[in-house]
């Protein structure tokens, strides 16, 4: 289980080899506290895990999206073009 926490952010989206595997809100165990945003994610595969806190949120993807290794750098490139604030974790590796 690893435990995500950031201030100061509208969302949160953790990535795994690039694809996103949670976004806060949107995910069941994302809640709002008093110091920002909590998202407890259950890791279950292997790879390079990243998170991006946003300000304000990214728009949410269309209703027909599906993740796929892009996630993270077509993220990235939306809140660029949209001049969103990004705060990306550390890689870390999970084995």
């Amino acid at each position: 289980m690893i435990l995500v926490k950031v201030s100061d952010a509208a969302a949160l989206r953790v990535y795994l080899d690039g694809v996103q595997i949670a976004r806060c809100p949107g995910n069941p165990s994302c809640v709002f506290g008093p110091h920002g945003l909590v998202l407890a994610l259950p890791l279950t595969s292997t790879g390079i895990l990243q998170s991006i806190a946003y300000r304000p949120a990214l728009p949410e993807p269309p209703t027909d999206w599906r993740p796929s290794g892009s996630d993270f750098d077509a993220d990235v490139a939306l809140a660029t073009r949209s001049q969103i604030s990004m705060v990306p974790s550390e890689p870390i590796t999970v084995r």
